[in-house]
């Protein structure tokens, strides 16, 4: 860490909260037993962790000499999937994840995978569409993606003990992850289940850009409106600062809000206009979306703009209205049954549509 260049103590609080919250989900991603679970926390973690460490070497607060260009490839790569891909049905990176997948939006293949929550009516936390070309370039660079998942850590203990005059945090961390752990294990219920795309969207179907939409963002938006029940809020009163994880947070979701915005600006799709239309509807206070950018630029630390507590209030309600409609219409697009209906389609693509698929190919040379 580079400790030269004199940090304003605000900005090294809002620092030591974003180091926070990513450290807390990596350590009740470590406590968790099982790999599903994991795997969810994984999600969150990188969603963070590529987003700070890029600012925090940006900045220099992190000496970019000291880090490998390896390792800032592998982080820019990240960074850009998640903030700079708009997901077009006939991108480079959507065309690729379609191909790979095997996605037939016609017949009853199972060519995607479910992650749902047995404990609550099979609710829909993730599908494997939305991370799968990021899943295989981290299990591609797994070494360094493992290493930059434990900086966030040592960070905070080295900006505690410089900064914060307090040599507690990682420990606190450490004791909340472990309570947090054990409950949240004990309330979910997490399965993964094989599915068939052909039958996931309701009639009238989406047009095809519209079910990429849906299954591009499902998770990530799963993932935020989750994201108080996945990781509770951790206060930790530290000098004049009172370290609040909530604001973390809101920061993250501040950040890919702004991101659905952009996509949607470039797409006029039926879904763009349903969810366009929903925000107006529920969204009152035209101020949320300018305090939003605000938040969302306090990710650069060179400068901290103050934001007033009843003014995160309004943006955490507001976060809440925009992820819920969002949610709401890609909800209403989708279906899944996992009882005798499940059974049914399964039999169906391993019985017929299946096989027809593979004779086609077999006649066409493809084979």
């Amino acid at each position: 860490m580079n400790t030269e260049n004199k940090i304003n103590k605000d900005n090294v609080a809002d620092i030591c909260q974003d180091l926070i919250f990513i450290s807390f989900i990596y350590s009740i991603q470590r406590k968790m037993k099982e790999p599903y679970y994991q795997e969810l926390y994984g999600y969150i973690g990188v969603m963070a962790l590529n987003i700070v460490l890029h600012e925090l070497i940006q900045s220099k607060i992190i000496d970019p000499d000291l880090v490998s260009e390896e390792a800032r490839s592998v982080l820019r790569s990240i960074r850009s999937r998640y903030l700079k891909e708009i997901p077009m049905e006939d991108s480079k990176v959507i065309s690729k994840i379609l191909n790979e997948m095997g996605t037939d939006f016609e017949h009853y293949v199972f060519d995607m995978v479910l992650s749902v929550d047995r404990n609550k009516n099979d609710r829909l936390l993730a599908i494997n569409f939305s991370f799968w070309d990021l899943e295989n370039y981290i299990k591609d660079h797994g070494d360094i993606v493992h290493i930059l998942s434990e900086l966030p850590m040592q960070l905070l203990e080295a900006f505690s003990q410089i900064f914060m005059g307090s040599e507690e945090l990682v420990t606190f961390v450490e004791e909340a992850s472990s309570r947090s752990a054990e409950v949240i294990e004990s309330s979910i219920k997490l399965e993964k289940k094989s599915y068939a795309s052909g039958v996931f969207f309701k009639n009238p179907e989406p047009i095809k850009q519209d079910k990429v939409l849906i299954l591009y963002h499902y998770t990530i938006f799963s993932l935020l409106e989750l994201m108080d029940e996945l990781i509770p809020n951790i206060q930790i009163p530290v000098g004049n600062y009172l370290l609040d994880t909530d604001i973390a947070k809101m920061k993250l979701k501040a950040l890919f809000i702004e991101v659905f915005g952009v996509n949607m600006k470039r797409m006029e799709t039926p879904v763009v206009s349903e969810i366009k239309k929903l925000l107006n509807n529920e969204i009152k206070d035209a101020s949320f979306f300018p305090l939003n950018r605000k938040l969302r630029n306090n990710i650069h630390y060179g400068r901290i703009d103050k934001i007033t507590q009843e003014e995160y209030k309004l943006i955490g309600i507001t976060q809440t209205i925009y992820i819920q409609q969002v949610m709401k219409v890609f909800r209403k697009k989708t279906k899944y049954k996992l009882g005798n209906w499940y059974q049914f389609i399964k039999w169906i693509a391993n019985n017929t549509d299946a096989n027809m698929i593979e004779e086609k190919k077999r006649k066409d040379g493809l084979e």
